[in-house]
C-alpha cells in the first residue's frame, strides 16, 4: 500500500469591520462569464509538481525537505488557517485518519503564519482537548500556497504518488473511504470550484462593471437575487461626519438585512431574534455554495446609497425599503424576559482596569489577550464571533470601562470562559433579564 501524504498550507485573508468582502484581479484567461476561477493561476489537476524546497518544519524528523522526498506516496495538500474554524476542526479528524492508516499516511501542516503565532495556538488547542496531535507542521510558507492558489478555506490538492495532481477537493472529502479509493487507484470526489466574482467595494454595486458608473451617484436603492460567486457578507460606510451613507449586503439571508435595518435598536445576535413566520428558510438556511437551492432560492443583494449631507437616515429607508420590498413579513422590537448571560463582578476585580497603556486586542477560538480594551468591545466580541450560536445573549453588568485581560479558554463555551474569568473576578451568570427581542412574523 503507498502512503498519503496531506500538506496543510494556510492562505491570509484580512476582515473587515462588518464581514468579509473582496475585490479581484486575474489574468484574461482565468475569466468564466466573468467569473475568476483562483484555481486556474495555479497547478492543474493533471500536471505534474515541480520540486520545491519546504522550510521552517516543526514536529518533524528534519527542520527542511523537498517535495520530491514524498514521491511515491500521495500527497494531499489542505490548505488552512488558525482564524479558520473548519480548519481548526480538520485537525483531531485527519489526527485519527494519520493512526488509521499509520505509516501509509503523512499528514503534513504548511501555514504562511509565524511560528511564534502558529505553535502557542496549536498548544493552547491541544491542551483544551486533552490530546496531543502529531501532525508536522511547516510555518512561514510562501511556496506552496503560490503554487496552488486559492480563495476560501479548507482547500484540499490531492497528488498522487508519481506527483501529478489527481484532484481539488473541499473538506468533505478528507475521509477514510476516498482514502482507500486513492489507495486502490479508484479516487472519486467532486472538484472545489474556488471562483469569486471581481468586485469593487469603493463602486456601488451592479455599477461600472456591476453594472455602470456611479461617481455621480446622490441616492440608489436595490436588491436582486442572490450572485452567484459574489463573496457573501455586508459592509457599511460612513462620511467624515460619522453619518451612514451606504450599506451593502451581497448574497446574506433576510435575517441578515433586518438586523442591519434595526441596528439602530440594539445589536440583534441569533439568540435575540425570534420568528413567528411559517418558512424560515429564507432567514436562516445559509449555504452560500454558488449552486446551492438556498443560494438561489431564498439569498438577496441590497444596497442603499444616500446624499453625505445627513439630511436622510439611512437605518431608517432601509426599514422602509424593507417594508415595501417584503410586504409579506412585518418586524418589530419589543422587551421580553429572556435567560443570558451576565458579566458580573465576583469578588475582588483584580489587575483588571487600565487607563494608560496602549490599545491592543488579540482574539482566537483558544483565548485572548486584551490590553486598556474597552469591556463592551469582549462582550460584542463574545456576541458576535465565538457565541453567535449560543442560546443567550451576554450583557456587561461589570460597571467596568477599559481591561487587561488575559485568557486561555474555549471562547465558545461559557463554563470553560468563566474558569479563566474567575481569577479576574469575574464571572458569567446565567439569569433572565429584560432585553430587546426582534421579532419577525408573516404579515
Amino acid at each position: 500500500m503507498s502512503k498519503i501524504l496531506f500538506c496543510v498550507c494556510l492562505a491570509h485573508a484580512g476582515q473587515r469591520e462588518s464581514s468579509p468582502a473582496a475585490t479581484g484581479v486575474a489574468n484574461q484567461d482565468t475569466l468564466t462569464n466573468g467569473v475568476i476561477d483562483i484555481t486556474a493561476q495555479g497547478i492543474q489537476i493533471g500536471q505534474e509538481v515541480p520540486d520545491i524546497q519546504i522550510q521552517h518544519m516543526h514536529n518533524y524528523s528534519t527542520t527542511t525537505a523537498h517535495l520530491k522526498d514524498f514521491r511515491g506516496k500521495w500527497l494531499i495538500l489542505d490548505f488552512w488557517a488558525t482564524w479558520c474554524s473548519p480548519c481548526v476542526g480538520m485537525i483531531p479528524r485527519m489526527d485519527s485518519l494519520q493512526r488509521t492508516f499509520g505509516s501509509h499516511v503523512q499528514f503534513l501542516s504548511v501555514t504562511y503564519q509565524s511560528s511564534k503565532e502558529v505553535l502557542p495556538f496549536l498548544s493552547k488547542f491541544e491542551k483544551q482537548k486533552e490530546q496531543h496531535f502529531s501532525l508536522p507542521v511547516v510555518t512561514a510558507d510562501n511556496k506552496l500556497r503560490k503554487l496552488f492558489p486559492h480563495k476560501t478555506l479548507p482547500h484540499y490538492v490531492w497528488i498522487n504518488p508519481a506527483g501529478v495532481v489527481a484532484a481539488i477537493t473541499d473538506a468533505m472529502a478528507i475521509n477514510t473511504r476516498n482514502i482507500k479509493s486513492a489507495f486502490a487507484g479508484q479516487l472519486q470526489v467532486a472538484t472545489k470550484a474556488d471562483k469569486v466574482q471581481p468586485y469593487d467595494l469603493n463602486k456601488p454595486l451592479l455599477i461600472n462593471g456591476n453594472g455602470g458608473e456611479g461617481q455621480d451617484m446622490q441616492y440608489h436603492s436595490l436588491l436582486t437575487r442572490a450572485i452567484p460567486y459574489l463573496p457573501a457578507g455586508y459592509d457599511i460606510f460612513k462620511d467624515e461626519n460619522k453619518q451612514i451613507s451606504r450599506i451593502v449586503l451581497r448574497n446574506v439571508s433576510l435575517t441578515k438585512c433586518y438586523q442591519v435595518a434595526f441596528r439602530n435598536k440594539a445589536y440583534f445576535s441569533k439568540n435575540r431574534i425570534l420568528y413567528h413566520v411559517k418558512d424560515k428558510q429564507p432567514f436562516t438556511n445559509e449555504q452560500h455554495k454558488a449552486d446551492s437551492v438556498w443560494l438561489k432560492e431564498s439569498a438577496v443583494c441590497y444596497e442603499l446609497q444616500v446624499p453625505s449631507d445627513g439630511e436622510l437616515d439611512a437605518i431608517e429607508l432601509m426599514q422602509q425599503d424593507l417594508v415595501r420590498l417584503f410586504p409579506q413579513y412585518k418586524a418589530r422590537v419589543l422587551e421580553m424576559k429572556r435567560d443570558c448571560l451576565v458579566l458580573k463582578r465576583k469578588g475582588t476585580v483584580q489587575h483588571l482596569e487600565t487607563h494608560d497603556e496602549k490599545l491592543s486586542a488579540k482574539f482566537s477560538k483558544v483565548g485572548c489577550q486584551l490590553t486598556n480594551y474597552p469591556i463592551a468591545g469582549f462582550v460584542m466580541q463574545l456576541n458576535v464571533i465565538f457565541m453567535q450560536h449560543s442560546l443567550y445573549p451576554v450583557l456587561n453588568e461589570s460597571k467596568l470601562d477599559r481591561i487587561n485581560l488575559k485568557l486561555e479558554a474555549d471562547m465558545s463555551n461559557w463554563q470553560d470562559l468563566n474558569r479563566a474569568l474567575s481569577p479576574y473576578g469575574l464571572c458569567l451568570q446565567r439569569t433572565k433579564r429584560k432585553i430587546k427581542m426582534l421579532v419577525i412574523e408573516d404579515n
